[in-house]
């Protein structure tokens, strides 16, 4: 029994959370506190903080017209030794009232990237987890569960007062034990009676079996997955049929051409290759690098601050002059012509050309590399 095409009754992406800052959310929580209240207009949304919440010091949701769609939390930090990370959450309900690409472009503008690679002008978003979500016309117990296998593999099954099946999940639902991907198989008609968001699913009321089944693509896969590759649809519907292939045969015709599983982290790791001091260094300039860009933010330039403190290497006092390019420039007015010349710091020849800094690395044999890239 396979699934057929017209059977499918929707396909996208269900749930992001990506790390890092909403631009501006200061500027957006002052606003909230001069306003003497917990909530606060930001375009076409509602915004509201909540306090006290376990782990984190607040959390900032959006939303439209009394639906929540986003949210952003900042977490705490427990102590000097263990910190925690900022991250923004979609929620599924931003895709039953937006575009996905109107909110992949929402991320983009607003979320803050955590990466940066300056030589080749890359900014990127680490996702932290995304989910798909695929709905089909079938009864989860006679159809769906039926053609799953029963594998060496962690999976438990969730039921509702009558004992009907409510939600089948496949490997291990917590994190703590499952740090790559979680499948859910439920009823997709019960769980809308059981929230009350039949308005958000209206179609779903004349069919007789709706069930849902998701996979939650989580941080040890997504660290190596590009925002934008989401735009994609028939590459992610590719990419949920490899997944569930191990499990079930059933979505073959919805396959339409081969995709490659996502990348794992590497865990296999001699601690004897680790070098205590590339691993300190390397922190230094991580840490230095988030507080630049945040100096940044504040309309400071963290490189003006460096040079009027004098905190600067002779290597780069006598690299500058080698970027420095000169370009003259003529326009025209009605009694006289106007000549000046402008003067620019080109950072691509600083970071490529022929300096002296890079002419030793090269004598060296030793490519300068940069940790942001």
């Amino acid at each position: 029994m396979n699934i057929k095409k017209n059977e499918v009754l929707y396909f996208n992406i269900d749930f992001i959370e990506v790390y890092w800052r909403f631009y501006n959310i200061d500027l957006v929580l002052e606003w909230i506190d001069n306003d003497n209240s917990n909530s606060v207009q930001f375009w076409e949304f509602n915004l509201e903080k909540t306090s006290w919440l376990k782990n984190y010091e607040y959390k900032v949701s959006f939303k439209y017209w009394d639906t929540t769609v986003f949210a952003y939390y900042q977490w705490k930090k427990i102590n000097n030794e263990i910190t925690t990370r900022d991250y923004f959450t979609v929620y599924w309900s931003a895709f039953r009232k937006f575009d996905t690409e109107e909110v992949i472009e929402f991320i983009n503008i607003y979320i803050v990237p955590d990466y940066i690679n300056v030589r080749k002008r890359l900014n990127k978003l680490t996702l932290k987890r995304f989910d798909l979500a695929l709905d089909i016309k079938r009864d989860i117990d006679k159809w769906i569960l039926k053609y799953f296998k029963n594998l060496n593999q962690k999976w438990a099954d969730y039921y509702w007062k009558n004992w009907k099946i409510e939600t089948h999940y496949i490997w291990a639902y917590s994190i703590r034990d499952n740090k790559s991907f979680l499948i859910r198989i439920y009823n997709k008609k019960e769980d809308l009676q059981k929230k009350w968001i039949w308005f958000l699913y209206p179609q779903y009321l004349i069919e007789k079996n709706v069930t849902r089944i998701e996979i939650e693509f989580r941080v040890e896969l997504t660290k190596n997955v590009d925002i934008d590759d989401l735009f994609n649809q028939e590459y992610l519907l590719n990419l949920m049929t490899i997944y569930l292939k191990k499990h079930s045969n059933i979505f073959i015709n919805l396959k339409t051409f081969e995709v490659n599983k996502l990348k794992r982290l590497n865990k296999n790791v001699d601690i004897n290759d680790l070098k205590f001091n590339q691993i300190v260094r390397d922190r230094y300039l991580s840490t230095f690098i988030w507080y630049a860009k945040k100096i940044l933010d504040i309309w400071a330039c963290p490189v003006d601050i460096l040079l009027r403190n004098n905190i600067i290497s002779d290597l780069t006092k006598e690299d500058i002059p080698y970027c420095i390019e000169k370009e003259d420039y003529i326009w025209k007015q009605k009694w006289c012509v106007q000549c000046a010349v402008k003067w620019d710091f080109n950072i691509k020849t600083y970071c490529e050309w022929i300096t002296k800094r890079n002419n030793l690395h090269r004598l060296n044999n030793n490519p300068i590399k940069y940790k942001w890239e």
